[in-house]
């Protein structure tokens, strides 16, 4: 299209998905989950702060919740498989290189 090289083309497209990422995380990183049912309930007796934090409600999301907006949980429960993902990929793509070079070999 912008008669970039396939391998210009690559390190761009990377190059933009991670600053989108980068933003994202920059704008959402402060923000809280803004519905009130998916707080844990506050005990008083264990922190008294809880109870006064569920009250003070942000309409942006700033402060809303307790909970964060992003769930750190998951992004460590997912992020090592998409590593392993993307290197079993890799380990494939060239496998799968070599094969055919090997195939286109054997019929010449």
């Amino acid at each position: 299209m912008l008669a970039f090289t396939p391998h210009d083309a690559t390190h761009l497209s990377s190059t933009a998905t991670l600053g989108g990422a980068l933003a994202n995380l920059a704008l959402n990183l402060r923000r809280r989950d803004p519905n009130p049912n998916t707080n844990p309930k506050p005990n008083p007796k264990l922190n008294p702060n809880l109870a006064l934090n569920l009250r003070r409600r942000d309409p942006s999301g700033l402060r809303g919740g307790l909970r964060p907006l992003i769930s750190y949980e998951v992004a460590l429960m997912l992020e090592p498989l998409t590593i392993a993902a993307a290197l079993v990929g890799c380990v494939m793509n060239k496998v799968s290189v070599r094969a055919r070079a090997w195939a286109g070999r054997g019929l010449g």
